[in-house]
């Protein structure tokens, strides 16, 4: 089962035995019965925590071969690409947003980029994604004022301020 290679594949990790960490992979490769798709992802996550960026990404395009809609997938791939590729990770996320509208971590990542790459154009589209949630997170509020901020301009910065502020009352509010 995933749980046992899991557990066998970290317990090599946390004592620092990362050949016997790769054997494990190559082992799970070979002998686990689990779907295809679900053994391709966990061979991956493997990967990534030996920091071996290309077989991780190698194992997550092969899951996504065999399943084009899993959204999780296309968030890992997301995740594996922003450091190198945000164009890349910007279409995973935007498929993600395809499949599933209410997918937070994909509306949250992607408004993330557009913020950062700057223009008018992807300002507010980032803006939007953040305004788009029915139900607002403390981390879409966070992520809001921080698009405000980066924006500049005495408005934005108000706005900026308000949503922070409101979250320190909304904390302490909340707090026993």
């Amino acid at each position: 089962s995933a749980q046992n290679w899991s557990g066998l594949f970290l317990f090599f990790l946390r004592t620092e035995q990362p050949e016997l960490a790769n054997q494990t992979i190559e082992l799970m490769d070979e002998k686990a019965t689990m779907a295809s798709v679900r053994k391709a992802d966990l061979m991956a996550q493997f990967y990534s925590l030996l920091e071996q960026r290309d077989k991780a990404e190698a194992k997550l395009q092969e899951a996504l071969q065999l399943d084009e809609s899993d959204v999780e997938i296309h968030v890992r791939l997301a995740e594996l690409s922003l450091e190198s590729d945000t164009a890349t990770a910007e279409k995973h996320l935007r498929t993600v947003l395809e499949l599933k509208p209410t997918h937070d971590q994909a509306r949250r990542m992607l408004a993330s980029i557009l913020a950062t790459r700057g223009g008018e154009q992807e300002w507010k589209e980032a803006v939007t994604l953040l305004d788009t949630n029915t139900d607002p997170s403390v981390y879409d509020a966070r992520l809001q004022a921080m698009v405000l901020a980066q924006r500049r301009g005495a408005d934005n910065l108000a706005k900026a301020r308000e949503i922070l502020e409101r979250l320190l009352t909304d904390v302490e509010a909340a707090t026993p």
